[in-house]
């Protein structure tokens, strides 16, 4: 397997760049809003919110910091994109999914079958 790095693409504008990093500050605000959602007085089943909420927002923080560190490198620094930092970048996108597919069921199976009793 040949490790070839691969700049930015040349239609890679700063209009781009600004888009993804706005886009890394969302997944930063999801697992806030999901902090703030499972810490709020009023929630029903606090300590299952809490068991179910706390390593979402856990694993979408760490990813989400994956990804700004990829930003950073590529975008602030110039770095080449390696294949392994491709998928690096790949990989805390696809935790983020799994993480939120994860935290769907949990709510479901936890939560909501107890709320249909």
């Amino acid at each position: 397997m040949t490790n070839t790095a691969l700049a930015l693409p040349e239609d890679f504008t700063m209009e781009k760049a600004e888009e993804l990093y706005r886009e890394i500050m969302h997944i930063y605000d999801l697992a806030d809003n999901v902090r703030m959602a499972i810490a709020h007085e009023g929630v029903t089943n606090r300590d299952i919110q809490l068991e179910i909420g706390e390593p979402f927002v856990k694993k979408v923080i760490n990813s989400a910091n994956i990804l700004t560190t990829f930003y950073v490198e590529t975008v602030t620094n110039k770095r080449p994109i390696t294949p392994e930092l491709q998928e690096t970048f790949e990989a805390a996108f696809r935790n983020i999914f799994n993480s939120l597919h994860e935290l769907a069921v949990n709510m479901e199976n936890k939560i909501l079958s107890k709320e249909a009793v």
